[in-house]
């Protein structure tokens, strides 16, 4: 990967991170499905400055069937994948959720590269996975593991939630690999991003219709949570084009790994959520492992 690639996913690392953190605060204000539509709704219109740099012939993929069946495919899967990321984030604390998030994450990624592209795995990467997982074991706190009465914090669930997010999410980006080997990989990060928003907005009006949404939604609250959204501009651009250019899908979620220390950071900024000692190591374990295995593959 040439050091210019490297840095750029460097950045969309830093707008991943700060996206999460601004959005936390509206998750947990307004319920998750209200959060998601919004956003998914607002980077439709934030992430269409990508369509300036479709090359020419790109738009020429919407009169292919194979098109539409990864895209439609991939866009669904990281619908749901983004309802569970949100409803998680009230269940446990941000800087836990980013270490298990992002170490299963590159753990999917890898076996889905295996399988979809035939990267390959050796005894170095297996020894990068079982890191990760001892730094997730570090990451949970056991002592508020059962769940407390009046309490939102639910660590079983929490955990499971997010697992099941990135087996998703790592599923998807490997449709999203297939698909920019083929097409243009910036018409394909702003529709992937846009189709996810029409998903959730129809989920969104079938529980309106249905009674389901009582919770009333400020006009403040749409413009900020489009604000916070903003980010996601340089980490779909970055992506696509990293994916396009045949970097691994393993390796374009290691570099996440700094997202874990710094999103942590950030909650204790933002939220005064701490992580004790054990935690802050299961951190540093796990985002060990992760840069290791970005050094390996």
């Amino acid at each position: 990967m040439n050091t210019s690639l490297l840095i750029l996913l460097l950045i969309s690392t830093v707008g991943y991170a700060l996206q999460g953190i601004l959005m936390a605060h509206f998750v947990r204000k307004l319920k998750p499905l209200i959060s998601a539509t919004i956003l998914s709704l607002s980077l439709i219109l934030t992430t269409s400055p990508l369509l300036f740099f479709v090359g020419d012939g790109g738009f020429s993929a919407f009169q292919e069937i194979e098109f539409w069946q990864l895209i439609l495919l991939s866009a669904g899967i990281a619908t749901i994948y983004q309802l569970l990321f949100f409803q998680a984030l009230r269940l446990i604390p941000i800087g836990v959720a980013s270490i298990f998030f992002r170490g299963f994450l590159v753990i999917f990624s890898i076996l889905f590269g295996i399988f979809f592209f035939d990267e390959k795995i050796t005894g170095s990467v297996f020894l990068g996975i079982f890191f990760i997982l001892i730094g997730v074991i570090f990451a949970i706190d056991f002592r508020n593991f059962k769940p407390k009465k009046n309490s939102t914090t639910n660590y079983p669930l929490g955990i499971l939630i997010m697992i099941i997010e990135s087996i998703l999410l790592a599923f998807g980006i490997a449709m999203l690999k297939k698909l920019s080997l083929n097409y243009d990989p910036f018409l394909i990060g702003w529709l992937w991003e846009s189709l996810i928003g029409v998903f959730t907005g129809i989920i969104f009006l079938g529980y309106f219709f249905r009674g389901k949404i009582t919770t009333k939604i400020q006009w403040q609250d749409i413009r900020n949570i489009a604000l916070s959204a903003s980010p996601t501009l340089i980490v779909t651009g970055v992506r696509m084009y990293a994916l396009q250019q045949g970097v691994g899908i393993g390796i374009v979620n290691s570099v996440g790994a700094a997202g874990i220390i710094m999103t942590s950071i950030l909650a204790f900024l933002f939220y005064g959520e701490k992580l004790n000692k054990w935690q802050w190591l299961g951190a540093f374990i796990t985002m060990g492992g992760i840069v290791w295995l970005f050094q390996v593959i």
